[in-house]
């Protein structure tokens, strides 16, 4: 009766010392089979790269592209966002015409347009829903200033 009693009651007792004897059969031993329910795997959904323009609506599509055309000077992203504000479809409009100055912005782009977009340094991106640096939009005279910036 003492020996059912006294395991509970003393707890676990460490082995005395690593034995090499014991050790090598056990790490030699066969892997345990893996049960099909531990971990599921999930599919991902893939998206393809350079297209995320594409996931607006044609007629925002067409309004921002058109009011990227018509730049005339050079013209702040924040000025641009704020005169689209009170339209119809505006964060879309707004986010649409932000991820375009970003694509025209990028300096791995092959095609780049009429378009150049420059930082404005140390000033900071006024919008309601967009953070980061203030960009300027403006014409390119030719292909090579766009180059240099």
């Amino acid at each position: 009766m003492l020996d059912d009693a006294a395991a509970p009651l003393v707890g676990p007792i460490a082995p005395p010392l690593l034995s090499l004897a014991t050790l090598l059969p056990w790490m030699l031993q066969p892997r345990r089979a893996a049960t099909a329910d531990e971990a599921p795997l999930e599919t991902g959904e893939l998206v393809p790269y350079g297209n995320e323009l594409l996931r607006f609506p044609e007629d925002i599509r067409e309004r921002g592209d058109a009011m990227l055309e018509d730049i005339e000077g050079p013209t702040r992203l924040s000025t641009l966002l704020a005169a689209v504000s009170d339209w119809d479809g505006a964060p879309e409009l707004q986010e649409y015409l932000v991820l375009s100055a970003l694509r025209y912005f990028a300096p791995d782009k092959d095609d780049f347009g009429k378009l150049v977009i420059s930082k404005q340094h140390n000033t900071r991106l006024v919008a309601d829903r967009f953070l980061g640096d203030e960009l300027v939009l403006s014409i390119a005279e030719n292909k090579h200033e766009h180059a240099t910036k």
